[in-house]
């Protein structure tokens, strides 16, 4: 099925699909942008709702800059790591907050150094992303399994690739390098590839012609349509501004 839809319309149909179209009408404030529009309706200062991520103070709110770097390992390119289940490995669920929380950071504290730790994060992320039919797929570099079946390392998902577009516009607006404007079209690209066997991808159109945005997308091809991972990027998604690319043509 051919279809031609902006970034935006498409987003907008997913949203709808899930009962989110609301979504798209929210606006976020500059020192928000981190946050997932609708997080923002329940949640006014930033926790996080997953209990292993690190939460330092609950009580601080954006402007009184809580240290993001709590939980996290360093390896040797100075990629934060995450432990999961005994392995440490690059989570971009994680690292997705970590580069907004940080541009938040710089944004309310003016300190200079959480701007370059972002970009720096941001870079790497990048530089290790799968670079596939003019996309950027972000790695989650460790093994995991789930009801649907096993993920290996590395695997892919639009649960964490939907906070790295707008890390990436924010970075652009922030610093001016166009490496970040190209950042965020290769990421945002991702979101318009077809389920592929054997090649990244992390969206699906099911028989019913609604619109996945998956959460464990497997290598093997097949879906696992998780509800709650669909409003997570719907969300994320729609907080980013549209891509300078306006249509974008989609063989599914």
């Amino acid at each position: 099925m051919k279809t031609a839809l902006s970034r935006r319309g498409l987003l907008t149909a997913g949203a709808a699909a899930t009962g989110a179209a609301f979504l798209t009408g929210l606006d976020t404030s500059t020192a928000e942008a981190s946050l997932p529009p609708f997080r923002r309706l329940v949640t006014p200062k930033l926790l996080h709702a997953d209990p292993w991520w690190p939460v330092p103070d609950p009580g601080r709110t954006t402007t009184q800059a809580p240290d993001w770097n709590v939980g996290f390992k360093n390896d040797a390119e100075g990629l934060p790591l995450s432990l999961l289940r005994g392995n440490w490995g690059a989570h971009p669920s994680r690292l997705g907050w970590y580069i907004n929380n940080h541009i938040s950071s710089f944004e309310n504290t003016g300190n200079r150094g959480n701007l370059t730790r972002a970009a720096q994060v941001m870079d790497i992320m990048m530089s290790r992303a799968a670079k596939d039919r003019g996309s950027a797929f972000v790695k989650y570099e460790f093994p995991w399994e789930v009801s649907h079946g096993k993920l290996p390392d590395p695997w892919y998902s639009s649960f964490g690739q939907s906070q790295f577009p707008l890390g990436a516009e924010r970075l652009y607006r922030l610093t001016g390098d166009r490496k970040y404007l190209k950042a965020r079209e290769l990421l945002l690209n991702a979101f318009f590839q077809p389920r592929t066997k054997g090649r990244p991808w992390i969206v699906d159109v099911d028989r019913y012609g609604m619109l996945w945005l998956e959460e464990y997308p497997f290598a093997d091809g097949h879906a696992s349509h998780v509800h709650n991972g669909q409003i997570y990027a719907v969300g994320d998604c729609c907080a980013t501004p549209n891509s300078p690319r306006t249509n974008a043509r989609t063989s599914w």
